[in-house]
């Protein structure tokens, strides 16, 4: 634990965010952390919330839940991976922190839709996770 809480601090967390952040373990702990924090509507305007801004005033949207993940995996020794799936002109692209359990690949997210959030670890390629998302885009 002390060594994760190391790895958050050298990544610029607070003491205090890199004790939550070092708690995570399992990307399904970190899936259920980053749904814990409250959607990031922007009332204010655009925004791009570093980690410690997205913990510090609890909120995110997808790409700033995506970063969080990424840096909780990778406090946890897991490569801090992300895949932005743009979207076409006027809908908003997504976000997601990858990972792995052996060969096959699993994704966390934040979503409004709860359909654009987990996906389990049984994807073969980049691509059929990818396309996974591929119904909520397509409706």
């Amino acid at each position: 634990m002390k060594s994760r809480i190391a790895r958050g601090i050298k990544l610029g967390l607070s003491e205090e965010h890199a004790e939550q952040l070092a708690r995570l373990q399992q990307p399904e702990d970190v899936q259920d952390f980053v749904n814990a924090i409250p959607m990031n509507f922007e009332k204010d305007g655009w925004t791009a919330l570093s980690v410690q801004g997205v913990l510090t005033r609890q909120r995110a949207h997808c790409i700033e839940g995506a970063v969080v993940a990424a840096c909780a995996l990778t406090m946890a020794r897991r490569p801090p991976l992300l895949m932005d799936m743009g979207a076409a002109e006027g809908d908003d692209d997504h976000v997601i922190a990858l990972f792995r359990r052996g060969r096959t690949w699993g994704a966390i997210s934040k979503s409004n839709g709860p359909y654009l959030r987990w996906r389990d670890p049984i994807y073969r390629s980049l691509y059929a996770l990818a396309m996974s998302y591929f119904p909520e885009y397509a409706k």
